[in-house]
């Protein structure tokens, strides 16, 4: 039996054994934990199952946001209701809870910028429409977020370092 079967079969028995971790994936929440809301993003990183549904990655990853308490912007209970993706647009339904945190124009920035970082860090994704229990309404200090374009997103941001990965 030569190298290339033994590899081969190994490779087999792995994939038999461990057959979720043979369809796992990384994907990369960022999020802020400061109070200056123009510090560059911390991230963690997530191991989930493999898939090639741009919206499921993009759902997946803003749960992990929402769900990541005492070091983000995103106000507890908030909930992803929906997403579709239509072309390089995508459409993120999300829940009543994401007005709680009452207002504040630097915690509106803190969040608008953790939301549109996880969602452009996607190259699928040109624009993005945020609504907000089926409706699109403004966030307490006046941003609403309907057809939000990548470039304008990066344009306003570019003083991070990370600012756009997809140059």
């Amino acid at each position: 039996m030569n190298i290339k079967n033994i590899i081969l079969i190994a490779v087999v028995i792995y994939i038999f054994i461990f057959p979720d971790k043979a369809k796992a994936e990384e994907i990369t929440v960022y999020y802020l934990k400061d109070d200056d809301v123009y510090n560059d993003m911390l991230k963690q990183t997530f191991e989930v199952e493999n898939t090639n549904n741009s919206a499921k990655k993009i759902f997946i990853t803003l749960d992990k946001l929402f769900n990541i308490h005492n070091v983000n912007y995103v106000p507890q209970n908030t909930k992803i209701l929906n997403i579709e993706k239509i072309g390089k647009n995508i459409y993120i339904n999300v829940s009543g809870e994401i007005l709680s945190y009452g207002g504040g124009s630097t915690y509106e920035v803190g969040l608008v910028r953790q939301l549109l970082y996880n969602i452009f860090q996607f190259k699928e994704v040109d624009i993005v429409s945020i609504f907000i229990d089926n409706e699109k309404k403004y966030l307490p200090e006046g941003t609403l977020i309907d057809n939000y374009k990548r470039a304008d997103f990066y344009a306003k941001n570019k003083h991070c370092h990370y600012s756009n990965p997809y140059n």
